[in-house]
């Protein structure tokens, strides 16, 4: 496509939403039956699209749901879901707007991004090194009846921490501080969310806290 616009690869190149939207459809009107390809291009991003919502949903719904743990919200849980999905949906209206694409890059950059990589470390160091990998092992085979394959328990242990601590530095474009400290707070709403809780008289910490 460089070649064809007769500019840089550099210029053509993009990354975020303008590589889905607009870089890659444009090069797809490049092909042999582009709209063919088109229609197999948006197909997949609109499955990638609900496959991550499936996930999000059912995470979010399984943690609230267990935190409460009562019998009420155990047989309401297809309220809690309708719930949870009708809070998104409004809550994604405002991506909508004509300032939609600020927002969605703020928190992009901020809470899809580097904040990802703090949890997936914490996630990695506690689970492996402090709860122990043996411990965890034989819960896995508590609830499957079998343990985890030796390449995954090598890649828990070993591969991805490695991979999480050596990926490459993010450089964030330079912002003004009123809005460097704005963004933040969405990525610091993910770490507030789960936080150590130790009840009066309890002898030793509990496991982490759902605060909802």
């Amino acid at each position: 496509m460089a070649n064809h616009l007769g500019v840089d690869v550099s210029r053509v190149a993009d990354h975020g939403p303008g590589l889905a939207f607009v870089a890659y459809p444009e090069a797809l009107t490049l092909l042999p039956i582009a709209p063919l390809w088109s229609l197999l291009f948006f197909f997949m991003l609109i499955l990638m699209g609900l496959g991550t919502q499936f996930c999000l949903l059912e995470t979010l719904v399984t943690a609230i749901v267990d935190e409460v743990g009562n019998e009420w919200i155990l047989q309401k849980k297809t309220y809690v879901t309708l719930g949870v999905a009708v809070a998104g949906f409004l809550l994604g209206i405002p991506l909508t707007s004509q300032a939609g694409i600020y927002w969605l890059l703020l928190m992009d950059n901020y809470a899809a991004s580097f904040s990802l990589v703090i949890i997936s470390c914490i996630m990695c160091v506690s689970i492996m090194y402090i709860y122990g990998h043996q411990n965890y092992f034989q819960d896995i085979r508590m609830m499957l009846g079998f343990p985890p394959p030796l390449f995954f328990q090598i890649c828990w242990r070993f591969v991805s921490p490695a991979i999480i601590f050596v990926s490459p530095s993010l450089v964030p474009p330079l912002l003004p501080p009123w809005r460097a400290s704005f963004s933040w707070e969405p990525a610091k709403v993910k770490h507030e969310l789960f936080r150590p809780e130790l009840p009066p008289g309890a002898p030793h910490p509990q496991l982490w806290s759902l605060e909802v």
